[in-house]
């Protein structure tokens, strides 16, 4: 798709709630890690949409989830193959906590 000067472009992050945050998927790790105050390690991707999609082994769905260092990722809108935009939400500690000990549903990392 090509933007023109009438294209709004959307911040790479957006702050929905106190605990709920937009992101570009062609946000750099740096920026998220620095931002959010945690370390995602990646030596094979920039972005956080492309450390997402190495963590899947399906191709990327809306809706599709991980879980981070406490914060939750989840896919809100794709392009094909390209996450174009990941919500990432701070899990409250026992929520966190619960997950940690049934890893079923959500593709918990650590």
């Amino acid at each position: 798709e090509i933007q023109d000067e009438f294209d709004e472009e959307r911040p790479h992050i957006e702050k929905k709630s106190e605990e709920l945050f937009s992101v570009d998927g062609r946000l750099l790790i740096e920026e998220v890690n620095d931002r959010f105050g945690i370390e995602i390690e990646s030596e094979d991707y920039d972005t956080i949409g492309g450390w997402f999609f190495s963590k899947m082994e399906t191709p990327p769905e809306l809706g599709q989830t991980i879980v981070e260092q406490g914060f939750e990722f989840i896919v809100s809108e794709v392009d094909h193959l390209r996450i174009v935009r990941l919500n990432i939400r701070k899990l409250p500690e026992e929520e966190y906590d619960e997950l940690k000990e049934k890893d079923e549903e959500v593709h918990l990392t650590d």
